[in-house]
């Protein structure tokens, strides 16, 4: 720290002596024609001095120590003529202008898609770093109902779904994981138990005004994101005015079911007539879904070494579950913002909350085959005598809650810009009342006469018979995880423009106290002999389009008996613990940063360069439930463990730009970090060691709180073209050093397993921990466009390819980073005028390596399948005011299905049929 110290020290001392240069400043604000929005991106240029500035959210900009004299203004926006303007600064004081874009900018900027992409262009071109932009705009155009989706039309971004519904956002390819969230600017906490990816299917996209994804890092931000970095703006008055409502309903094929939607947002700015300093913006939005899926999966794999009764060896499955979920989900968000602007500086409070409840029923039927004997099996057929079958209900509700607020300003001394923050942020994820139920039946004949994404499968009659059945299992849970962080922000910024240097020092620092915790509060009971599932059965039969599915087992009649009965169920106090404490972790994560760099302007080209430093303070609680029946009484015994840790990072990076005329290039090189997930890091699990035939022994799953970060140099060169109107092309390519990914396997080989069990000899050993990797490459390029021709048709699109290739253990062969396609496109064609607007999108991504099952057999890597989307969407602005639209999400039905090792070997396929909606917007003003 101290080698930073001293850097910081050298910079005040020239900024201090830079500041008797001179003093005036000229402040302004670029509006679209009558002041009615403000234009974020547009660059003002002072060709005098050959300096340049771009307005921010509000559309206001400054330069600060300018010498007196006589100078032209020029603002360039694209989508309109360069405007120009002279001033005279003298005297010290302040200059303002405003900018009021021509008439022609007013139509163009109230709705549509070219409006929308001027935005996003304006943005992306004028930034210092590789960035791709979603305006607000955008975001209606499509059936996107939440930020992930939104989000799955930038270049290089693709989704990770649940329930078919966009969650998690992976950057150029990277893992979810591996990437940082912020809403205005602040990190935040996920309210995932064990993850630090943020699943953005909890923030409604109705209260965003812009999505800027960052795909290369300057020192003043947040590093820790190998992919990049997702930072959701809320509304602010200063960015427009305006009140805006929508209803709308939504139909989903598969369950049959309607379901409503509400937003509302209202912004505007207060003050005396000539100076409006005051903005507040507030927003809300509400969606109650009823949807649900058809489910077929096998986790077990298909071993290769199955054998019937007469010996033959055939490769087959072990088990097959089915599954039919019935969901609700409910949204609901709020955004309160207020700002105050003076003359010498701006003022803000940022308040934003989601709450989301996923209530979901799972019925489910698991045959279990190897519990019978195979008495016939090929390579696609078997068939197994004595099996047994379960029937399972899954009743559960999980809320999640995002609450992010932050408060700060920033503030103009002459030559210097101070800027600082306070934020507060939580996340919170809950199971509330969980309710598992298992029916358990035997003797049963089953199995499948084919393989394939939706195995055929079939059974006796006894097995669709619920008397055949008896409650075996009930497991009641109530379970949070929260995640809360305050953090400390503090910025000096130094304009050093002069004959000597034309350019700016900025230094700062951050601190962050970060608690994460989870606790299960967790209790298994044993079931009273023969209850049949005859008494808990459904009076319909399952929704299910897979196949036969049987009798369904009713979540309401399970938790009225149990709850009417739970006083005399008897608890197995074993499986409770373990269930109870080998997950419980608290964890403490305390960020010191600080960072110095500088923006030079040298012609045509434009360089941001400096250094961050990040020292970390990390400790951890949880437990080790040990079941020793070797050197103890084979009792679960809960041990507290406890691990701390320090450890810092140098991230130097350089930004470069250069640009002329319609071209910009750009080129970066950047080291960041990304810190492992917290389920990872967790210094709990469990042991079991124990006898079996004259030998000890052990199997013991278990986190490890002693994991490296994540770390990354990467290299970015792009190149972009903006021809005029809402027209731009570009590429880039990029290339990743990865060391220290994460992996989990078994490590009994190199593990000392005397830290499990003492000086007890052991004689075999299974330990399953993530472990860090060695090192994989990352090499990719990225093409992208958009286009609108005068007769209103308009086209975008995107494509990312990147190749990987990674070091496994126990592997000699290399393989390519788990969670990473090798393809993804997106893309739009559409038309429009003033009246009508029709737009048919489609998002592809390439299969990809979800995990590595076992180290020695790549039979058992699971692979995600290729998946396509193709989504509709239809728009009538019946007047001014108001607007109806059509939507139709996942036209073509597209499932999720994934495999092991080959196509045809099931691990995983869904289906969750098309959603149409039909709404509402009224914008008075």
């Amino acid at each position: 720290m101290n080698r930073l110290s001293q850097a910081i020290a050298g910079a005040l001392l020239l900024c201090a002596s830079s500041s008797v240069l001179a003093d005036s400043r000229i402040d302004g604000r670029v509006v679209a024609a009558e002041g009615d929005a403000s234009l974020e991106g547009a660059r003002i240029t002072i060709p005098e001095l050959n300096r340049s500035v771009t307005t921010g959210p509000d559309g206001r900009f400054s330069f600060a120590n300018v010498p007196d004299g006589d100078y032209t203004l020029d603002v360039v926006y694209l989508g309109a003529p360069i405007e120009s303007r002279d001033v005279q600064v003298s005297d010290g004081s302040p200059t303002l202008v405003v900018f009021e874009l021509g008439q022609s900018m007013e139509e163009v900027l109230v709705r549509g898609m070219r409006a929308s992409a001027l935005t996003a262009m304006n943005m992306q071109r004028n930034s210092d770093r590789v960035v791709a932009v979603v305006s607000s705009d955008n975001i209606g155009q499509l059936p996107d109902a939440n930020v992930a989706e939104a989000l799955q039309r930038v270049p290089g971004v693709f989704l990770e779904r649940d329930q078919g519904e966009g969650r998690f956002v992976g950057i150029r390819g990277i893992d979810p994981n591996l990437n940082i969230t912020t809403i205005n600017g602040l990190l935040v906490p996920s309210p995932e138990s064990g993850a630090r990816s943020v699943a953005l299917d909890v923030i409604p996209s109705d209260l965003v005004e812009t999505l800027e994804v960052s795909k290369t890092f300057t020192p003043d931000m947040e590093s820790s994101g190998i992919g990049g970095s997702v930072d959701v703006r809320s509304l602010s008055a200063f960015d427009r005015e305006g009140l805006s409502l929508t209803a709308e309903g939504s139909y989903n094929e598969l369950v049959s079911d309607y379901s409503p939607k509400v937003a509302a947002s209202w912004s505007s700015l207060f003050g005396p007539e000539d100076n409006e300093n005051i903005g507040v913006a507030l927003a809300f939005s509400w969606f109650d879904r009823d949807f649900g899926s058809d489910n077929i999966e096998n986790g077990d794999g298909w071993p290769t070494d199955l054998e019937t009764v007469d010996g033959t060896e055939f490769k087959g499955a072990e088990e097959i579950e089915q599954r039919s979920y019935t969901v609700n989900r409910e949204r609901l968000g709020l955004v309160a913002n207020f700002d105050f602007k003076t003359d010498h500086g701006s003022y803000f409070w940022r308040n934003l909350y989601s709450d989301f409840s996923d209530q979901e029923y799972r019925n489910g039927t698991v045959l279990k085959y190897a519990d019978g004997e195979a008495v016939s099996g090929t390579g696609t057929s078997a068939l197994w005598e004595g099996a047994e079958a379960e029937k399972e209900m899954k009743d559960r509700l999980e809320t999640q809650e995002i609450t992010s607020i932050l408060i700060g300003g920033e503030n103009y001394f002459n030559t210097w810009t101070i800027d600082y923050s306070y934020g507060y942020s939580k996340s919170l994820e809950a199971e509330d009342k969980r309710l598992d139920t298992v029916f358990a039946g035997e003797d049963f004949n089953i199995g499948y006469s084919d393989i394939g994404q939706v195995p055929d499968l079939f059974g006796d009659e006894s097995v669709y018979d619920s008397s055949n059945y008896f409650m075996d299992e009930i497991v009641y849970l109530d379970g949070e995880a929260t995640d809360t962080a305050n953090t400390f922000k503090l910025n000096f910024t130094n304009e050093l423009y002069s004959n000597a240097y034309n350019g700016d020092i900025r230094f700062g620092a951050l601190y962050r106290k970060r608690q994460k915790d989870y606790n299960a509060d967790e209790t298994v009971y044993g079931a009273p002999d023969d209850l049949r599932l005859s008494l808990f059965r459904l009076s319909n039969p399952v929704r299910y389009g897979l196949g036969e599915f049987g009798p369904g087992v009713s979540a309401k009649t399970v938790r009225e008996w149990f709850f009417a009965n739970r006083s005399s169920l008897e608890i197995e106090e074993e499986d409770t613990l373990v269930a109870s404490a080998a997950g419980d972790y608290l964890m403490n994560e305390d960020v010191t940063a600080a960072f110095i760099m500088s923006t030079v302007n040298l012609g045509d080209w434009q360089v941001v360069y400096g250094v961050r430093y990040e020292d970390t303070s990390f400790d951890a609680t949880g437990n080790r439930i040990v079941v020793d029946d070797v050197g103890g009484e084979g009792d679960p015994v809960a041990r507290p463990t406890y691990f701390e840790n320090d450890y810092d990072h140098w991230l130097p990076s350089v930004n470069v730009r250069w640009e002329r005329g319609d071209f910009v290039f750009r080129a970066a090189a950047t080291q960041t970090i990304a810190r492992p997930n917290f389920e990872e890091l967790s210094p709990g699990g469990e042991i079991v060691f124990e006898a079996d035939d004259d030998e000890n022994v052990l199997e013991a799953e278990i986190g490890n709180p002693q994991l490296k970060t994540v770390e990354s140099t990467n290299f970015d060169l792009g190149f972009e073209w903006y021809p005029g109107g809402a027209t731009m092309l570009g590429a880039g390519l990029f290339w990743k050093d990865i060391d220290n990914f994460i992996i989990i396997t078994d490590v009994a080989d190199e593990f000392d397993l005397g830290d499990l069990v003492g000086n007890i000899p052991v004689d075999d050993a299974e330990v399953i921990m993530p472990v860090n990797g060695e090192n994989a490459d990352l090499l990719g390029f990225e093409l992208y466009g958009m286009t609108q021709w005068d007769s209103g048709w308009f086209v975008n699109a995107n494509l990312t390819w990147v190749d990987t290739e990674a070091t496994f253990p126990g592997r000699e062969q290399k393989g390519v980073l788990p969670r990473t396609p090798e393809l993804v496109f997106n893309g739009a064609v559409g038309w429009e005028n003033e009246t009508w607007s029709f737009r048919l999108a489609a998002t592809y991504r390439d299969d990809a390596l979800q995990a590595v099952e076992d180290f020695e057999d790549p039979d058992f890597d699971i692979y995600q399948d290729k998946h396509t989307q193709v989504d509709f969407s239809a728009k009538w602005n019946a007047s001014d005011a108001w607007q109806l639209y059509f939507t139709a999400n996942n036209l073509t039905d597209e499932p999720y299905y994934a495999y092991f090792g080959s196509r045809s070997y099931n691990a995983q396929y869904e289906e969750y049929g098309a959603t149409y909606t039909l709404g509402l917007r009224w914008t008075p003003f």
